[in-house]
């Protein structure tokens, strides 16, 4: 309707306009071109007479003298040179047959000119010729002049025919169309569906989000009931007057959307109402993104409790497995309970991996790189996942592979997770390939990697492959199609390939498997060396080592491994007891020789604080890093914090004799 009344309302400007236009242009053009065209017209008619009259002139010369007329010039001569009658005088030339001049004037008009040329006769036969031009140059001057006066006078009457009352009658029109205009740009413009209706609940008018959101073109719409048109539910039935307040829409064969809406009257110019404007916004994305929010930081939560959970859960194996290292260090190597405790040792192993699995969703986790060859690694983590399942598996690893620099328990659980996949996918029966190769990106070719060396890890399957429809989704979080499944599987694969610089994505074509890809970056470092052999404690009376653990059990079990090994053990449970103990052994000049300090004290000072003091009494001081929060960034980077090792707990024995062993050559 807005576009219809724009359009008559530029009509009646256009033919206003129009008008005028058209009358200036009758006055400059026309009128000079009529004037001209007529005063030409008259010069060639008086030019044709005349020169008539001179022909008749020259055949009496010929009659007279029919062989020897053209000998007579001085009579010729006066002829031509006879006055003009009408118009301007006349450049005329008399010829023969042969074109050769015989008499002609001394005057040459001027161009622009007229010309004539009639023959001479003699009994019927033509002896001769005469050309007679005119110049035009004086009508045209007039005609320049008329045509100025004309276009004066046209703009004249134009700007009076523009300063008349039909002027402010199409500025009006023109200013009510820009400003249905503006009105029209606003309301395309508007994100927000916008229905317009009457008093009797017809729709008036839909805007283009409005059209988008319910299906409807406004013309379609326009004069069917809204309740037709806009069929929303509404928990309370809204009010005469302005309003606001939520609506579910129900469309045939769409899902169920939730509306947010404002419900206003359409007054007319007296503030009466005669319609209703509802202007709404789908707000069921929004919804699903809150909830997805929620899940977040319900994750998050999840995160927090299983770093607490994982911490506490490793110190109790750190018990349990110290006291099964002293344990066994008392018994033959032998004996049926020394094989009971290397059992029992296994399984505190798994159950510290099952604590890194809860670790894996802590929040502020830091890979613990070291620089790894990807192919055994790769190949035991598929070996893991396939035995006991029947389930073969195919290496094909390029040779020559580049080295990564990974945290290969986070790494192994990736491959793990995806094999596992594969194997349900092909339902137990199959065979799964593996492929690791050398490649290079350039620059764009995997926007969510910068360009450089990577190792690129596939895991095929041949089960019925992911539909289409999902493969985008498959990385959300709580995203999954099995029944059983928490969709965290995936996700977490996504966020530790995240955190190595690296990236996961999948390929798949229903009914010919799947593949995942695995990008992680390649290093030039060298692999690191692989850990000395600790099945014998070292040697005894290697120094004075500090405990600071807040755990009175774990207190007891370090200082009883650390002098089955040969050192002696003091301990002390928190950072204040262990910055004024090491001060003191200064002090007294037999300063300890390392210190093993528990990251996290309860209520205290943690070690990581310690460790910045202790440092400032001895820049040499041997501080070893000890805890159960394993991901923690300064487990994955001591020496940026000033620590020489690391010790993640639980630790055995060996573990512990082990990474004095690395410090105290580190040292030496």
């Amino acid at each position: 309707m807005l576009r219809h009344q724009t359009s008559i309302s530029q009509a009646v400007v256009r033919f206003l306009n129009r008008l005028g236009f058209l009358a200036t242009l009758f006055l400059t053009i026309v009128i000079p071109l009529v004037y001209g065209t007529f005063s030409i017209r008259g010069v060639r008619k008086a030019l044709e007479l005349e020169t008539g009259q001179l022909t008749q002139g020259l055949e009496q010369i010929v009659i007279n003298r029919p062989d020897l007329w053209n000998y007579e010039v001085l009579r010729l001569q006066e002829f031509i040179d006879r006055p003009v009658m009408a118009g301007g005088p006349e450049d005329r030339v008399v010829r023969s047959l042969e074109g050769l001049s015989l008499a002609h004037t001394a005057f040459r008009a001027p161009r622009p000119s007229l010309r004539c040329t009639l023959p001479i006769h003699d009994s019927g036969r033509v002896v001769g010729y005469v050309e007679a031009r005119r110049s035009v140059r004086p009508v045209a001057i007039q005609t320049l002049f008329v045509a100025l006066g004309s276009t004066l006078l046209g703009w004249g009457l134009f700007l009076i025919f523009r300063l008349l009352p039909v002027r402010a009658l199409g500025q009006a029109l023109t200013a009510l169309s820009e400003e249905r205009r503006k009105i029209a740009a606003t309301l395309r413009a508007i994100p927000d569906g916008v229905i317009a209706a009457d008093g009797h609940g017809t729709v008036i008018f839909l805007n283009p989000a409005a059209e988008l959101a319910l299906g409807c073109p406004s013309k379609m719409a326009a004069g069917r009931p809204l309740a037709e048109v806009y069929p929303v539910h509404r928990p309370e039935e809204p009010l005469p007057g302005a309003h606001a307040g939520r609506a579910e829409l129900h469309l045939e064969g769409a899902p169920t959307r939730v509306f947010e809406e404002r419900y206003s009257p359409l007054p007319d110019e007296w503030d009466e109402p005669i319609g209703r404007v509802i202007v709404f916004h789908d707000i069921t994305a929004q919804m699903k993104v809150d909830a997805e929010l929620l899940r977040v930081r319900q994750i998050e939560s999840l995160g927090v409790l299983a770093g607490g959970i994982a911490h506490d859960f490793n110190n109790y194996l750190s018990a349990i497995l110290g006291n099964i290292s002293l344990a066994n260090q008392d018994l033959a190597p032998e004996s049926r309970a020394s094989g009971r405790l290397s059992e029992a040792m296994k399984a505190t192993e798994r159950a510290r991996a099952l604590s890194l699995k809860l670790l894996t969703f802590a929040k502020g986790g830091d890979p613990a790189r070291k620089v790894v060859d990807l192919a055994p690694l790769v190949r035991d983590a598929a070996e893991f996942a396939t035995h006991g399942t029947g389930v073969r598996f195919t290496c094909d690893f390029q040779p020559e592979l580049w080295n990564a620099e990974v945290d290969d328990g986070l790494l192994s659980q990736v491959v793990h997770n995806l094999v596992i996949n594969a194997i349900q996918a092909i339902q137990g029966q199959g065979c799964i390939q593996l492929r690791i190769e050398n490649v290079r990106l350039e620059a764009d070719e995997i926007l969510q990697l910068r360009p450089g060396r990577y190792l690129r890890v596939g895991i095929q399957d041949s089960g019925p492959g992911i539909p289409d429809a999902i493969l985008p989704r498959i990385f959300e979080p709580y995203f999954t199609t099995k029944s059983a499944g928490n969709g965290l599987g995936l996700a977490s694969c996504f966020n530790i390939m995240k955190a190595h610089g690296g990236y996961i994505t999948a390929e798949s074509e229903p009914g010919h498997g799947a593949t995942f890809l695995l990008y992680v970056p390649a290093t030039d470092k060298a692999l690191d060396p692989p850990p000395a052999p600790t099945q014998t404690p070292p040697s005894h009376g290697r120094g004075h080592i500090l405990v600071m653990e807040d755990d009175l059990v774990l207190q007891e079990i370090a200082t009883e491994m650390l002098e089955r090994s040969g050192f002696t053990a003091q301990a002390c449970p928190d950072g204040e007891s262990a910055i004024r103990a090491y001060a003191r052994s200064l002090k007294a000049g037999s300063p300890f020789h390392a210190v093993i300090m528990d990251l996290t004290i309860v209520g205290g000072m943690g070690g990581r604080e310690a460790a910045a003091h202790i440092l400032a009494l001895d820049p040499e001081a041997n501080l070893i890093v000890s805890s159960g929060y394993s991901v923690d960034p300064v487990m994955a980077r001591p020496e940026e914090f000033g620590f020489k090792a690391v010790l993640p707990k639980p630790y055995g024995l060996n573990d512990l004799t082990r990474v004095l062993d690395e410090v105290f050559f580190r040292r030496s």
